[in-house]
């Protein structure tokens, strides 16, 4: 893949296998699941046979502003074993409009109304496909199925991806001290080190209650000899050390001494600032400098750079987050019929503020060059009208060859949240971060799940899935020995995908691992 999602939604494939570990030492309520994966979970019914999955409850279809006798229509329909009538319309009923136009259908009854791409597309696969994509309402990726099929989470799993974590933790204090010590660590490159803290602090906020005593936390944090195979050197009895030191005194010492130290705080303030990662922040905290200002003097970093970062690491409350969002899907859909699109990240994962804005947009009717070409125009239209102020990166555009399995293309910029645009009510600008991602409608669901976050429960995803001898990234799942993809146009919901790959259900609000 070209590019990840940013560091607090996703992780790469490189480093989905320095956690193999991960994938070779799961409990053994996770080995109940089957070794390979079957793509007949994916399919709905073909032609007039049971339509279960698809959205269509029966075999029969409703049309609007489409002539009854379009023999194009009839004949889509017909392949399909769908009947057409403009009798009267019951409540299981599909309705199939002519155009995907910006001004919606409002409808006044419970049954969906749905672009005729569907059709189109449907006849296209040969098989019924869900309806999801093609309503011609607002998409909501947190809509819910009944969960019949849903695996259950287990509280004891060493994988973040079958935990529940809340966004707030009886145990917040304990979270945020190892939370320290694992900045630490990444500063210092010690790669191993920080992710065994990431590990714990993630288990750690699984636990239902206050954890008040070392037994509590023995079943899940403690290493017998089964367990240990390659993770012998990442740590874990010093950090058991850690939290039994937390426990007895309600503090960690080493995380107070990083948390009240000048170079620790001139490091956090570094890494808000745009091209500075870890290491290069930690690089300029050792350096003697007191502030971002003497660092500026040196020629270190700009002024523009302090600036930016100053507005940057300021929290986007939930309205401001959907306000931004607005302003952007308004102005796609003048480019763009009937787009669908999410709000993914720490918004959709229930967090009160959010670091920045990634938004998802897809269209089942385009080819993915004619998304590059919409993501190109809807990044001139934000510019030209002075919202979008600066482009963190050039445009990043899929060429969609299936060798590199990447169906995204992005756009990371800095948008100007003022009451000018309608998304604050003061006059004066905060530069806020916006991500807009376009993908193939066919991976949707799959980059719905992928920049939703958080990156512990990515990472044990990921590293999940590869124990079934399948890669995932933001866009496809495919085989790790023959790089075919899988086939995930019969996905008809990010709940569906997880079951498909033997994952339980976690609600996005309870996906808060980091």
């Amino acid at each position: 893949m070209k590019r990840r999602a940013p560091s607090d939604k996703s992780t790469t494939d490189e480093e989905c296998d320095d956690s193999d570990e991960i994938a070779q030492n799961q409990d053994q309520d996770d080995n109940s699941s089957q070794a390979t994966l079957s793509e007949s979970d994916l399919a709905p019914a073909e032609g007039g046979g049971d339509h279960s999955g698809s959205g269509i409850n029966n075999s029969t279809i409703k049309t609007a502003l489409i002539p009854l006798n379009s023999p194009s229509l009839n004949q889509l329909a017909t392949s399909l074993g769908l009947l057409i009538t403009h009798s009267d319309i019951d409540v299981n009923d599909v309705i199939v409009k002519s155009e995907c136009l910006p001004n919606k259908h409002k409808q006044q009854h419970a049954h969906p109304s749905v672009c005729h791409h569907w059709l189109r597309d449907s006849a296209a696969a040969g098989r019924i496909l869900p309806i999801a994509l093609y309503v011609l309402d607002d998409y909501n990726p947190n809509n819910s199925e009944d969960g019949s099929d849903d695996l259950p989470p287990n509280p004891q799993s060493k994988n973040a991806c079958f935990r529940i974590h809340p966004l707030n933790s009886p145990n917040e204090h304990l979270v945020h001290a190892l939370r320290i010590l694992k900045q630490d660590r990444v500063a210092r490159d010690e790669r191993w080190n920080a992710l065994a803290y990431s590990r714990a602090a993630a288990m750690v906020k699984s636990f239902p209650h206050r954890i008040r005593s070392k037994d509590d936390i023995r079943l899940q944090l403690s290493y017998d000899s089964n367990d240990t195979v390659h993770t012998k050197n990442i740590g874990e009895k010093k950090i058991r050390a850690k939290i039994e030191e937390y426990l007895n005194y309600g503090r960690i010492s080493e995380a107070e001494t990083i948390q009240n130290s000048a170079s620790h705080k001139l490091y956090n303030a570094l890494c808000s600032i745009q091209g500075i990662g870890p290491r290069r922040a930690y690089e300029l905290s050792r350096t003697g400098a007191s502030s971002l200002g003497e660092l500026v003097e040196r020629g270190s970093i700009t002024q523009e750079d302090v600036t930016l970062a100053q507005h940057l690491e300021l929290g986007i409350p939930r309205t401001e987050v959907s306000s931004i969002a607005g302003v952007v899907m308004e102005n796609a859909r003048t480019l763009l019929p009937h787009p669908t699109h999410a709000i993914c990240g720490g918004y959709r994962r229930g967090k009160s503020e959010s670091n920045d804005i990634d938004i998802l947009i897809t269209h089942h009717g385009y080819t993915l060059q004619q998304m590059n070409e919409f993501l190109a125009n809807l990044a001139r239209r934000l510019q030209d009208m002075g919202f979008l102020t600066k482009l963190m990166r050039q445009l990043s555009l899929s060429d969609g060859h299936s060798d590199k399995h990447d169906y995204q293309s992005t756009l990371l910029g800095v948008v100007a949240s003022s009451s000018k645009y309608g998304t604050t009510d003061s006059a004066q600008v905060t530069f806020r971060r916006v991500d807009i991602i376009v993908c193939h409608p066919h991976s949707f669901h799959l980059e719905v799940l992928a920049w939703t976050g958080s990156v512990m429960y990515e990472r044990d995803l990921r590293a999940f899935v590869k124990r079934r001898n399948l890669k995932l990234n933001a866009s496809c799942v495919y085989d790790e020995h023959t790089n075919n993809e899988v086939d995930l146009s019969g996905i008809r919901s990010e709940r569906h995908l997880l079951a498909f790959l033997h994952l339980p259900w976690i609600a996005p609000e309870n996906r808060n691992c980091d």
